[in-house]
């Protein structure tokens, strides 16, 4: 999959894997609004319409798509309260818009920059994935200096882990379904994966991010999924 939706409206800047949501924003969806009553809310006796109960089937729906229907018209559109307002304010709103434009230019050029700096160290960090890939198929046998750095960062993250003995027997083996595993214990898509995707994922052999090349309209990147024969 692939991303290449502008930053900007003013100035196309690309859309970075740092910078791209996984997910809308939980206004998006209406969490912003309050699920639990206050105190006044609470104790305010319900009002109810007798002839709610006699609106036919779908009345509601219809209802409620012409409020919107209307509320949609309003935007856009002028209050009026600025047209209202003195010479004076006026110039000094003038003058923040000249101001927020400038500010936009410098954000634009730092998202450049970004994403320069983010394509530097993609290219830095191949190795290391082709280290990974090695690693996780069995291709490769794991070093023990990759073995003790694991182990201190196992350390770090909990105290009470306990390291492998060095003397253990048995040699590095491959990961099996390590894609299908790491997936699944993502926040944001381990809700998402269902058990048709995760036949799927069991043959999931790595994931790579590339850039857009640099012709392309819009800049963006892609993410593309190798699998093995299945």
């Amino acid at each position: 999959m692939s991303s290449n939706v502008p930053i900007s409206q003013n100035d196309i800047t690309a859309p970075t894997p740092q910078n791209t949501p996984l997910t809308q924003a939980p206004i998006a969806f209406g969490l912003s609004r309050p699920t639990v009553p206050d105190i006044s809310e609470d104790s305010e006796p319900t009002e109810t319409d007798g002839n709610d109960s006699n609106l036919p089937p779908g009345a509601h729906s219809a209802i409620l798509g012409l409020v919107q229907g209307r509320l949609a018209d309003l935007v856009g559109k002028s209050s009026g309260y600025l047209e209202g307002l003195p010479v004076e304010v006026k110039k000094s709103i003038e003058a923040l818009k000249g101001v927020q434009v400038k500010q936009n230019e410098l954000q634009n050029q730092f998202r450049r920059e970004c994403l320069e700096l983010e394509k530097k160290y993609l290219e830095l960090q191949k190795p290391l994935y082709e280290r990974r890939l090695a690693i996780i198929s069995g291709e490769a046998k794991a070093t023990q200096e990759e073995i003790d750095a694991g182990t201190q960062a196992s350390l770090k993250d909990n105290e009470e882990y306990a390291p492998i003995p060095a003397d253990a027997a048995g040699d590095p083996a491959p990961i099996p379904e390590f894609w299908l595993t790491a997936l699944r214990n993502h926040v944001g898509l381990s809700e998402l994966i269902t058990e048709r995707d995760a036949a799927a994922l069991k043959h999931l052999t790595d994931i790579r991010l590339s850039y857009l090349p640099s012709d392309q309209p819009k800049p963006g990147f892609k993410i593309t999924f190798h699998f093995s024969p299945n």
